[in-house]
């Protein structure tokens, strides 16, 4: 991270932090870093991705599937859980991405 912030300077650096590793208040060691404290003075975001119900990823990873065949073929109870998910992931990644 510090490198491509020294190799483009003029470029956006945002931090996408993984929600399966817990939330946001555990990620307490890159909170209190002065790493985050650059990436957020220079116009750069630290947002958190969210998790993926562990029986969509477990189906998507064994089966090989994209989300979208995913949408269409795992079991009918896991459609509302994976369209809730793709629309966080649309919302936080819409706060980086224009």
């Amino acid at each position: 991270m510090i490198a491509t912030a020294i190799a483009l300077p003029k470029a956006d650096v945002h931090v996408v932090r993984k929600s399966h590793f817990g939330d946001k208040r555990k990620f307490e060691i890159y909170s209190g870093f002065k790493v985050r404290e650059a990436v957020e003075s220079r116009r750069g975001k630290s947002v958190t991705f969210p998790d993926l119900a562990s029986g969509i990823a477990d189906d998507t990873y064994a089966k090989r599937l994209a989300l979208s065949a995913a949408a269409k073929t795992l079991p009918i109870a896991n459609g509302p859980k994976l369209a809730l998910w793709r629309g966080e992931v649309r919302k936080v990644l819409g706060e980086v991405v224009a």
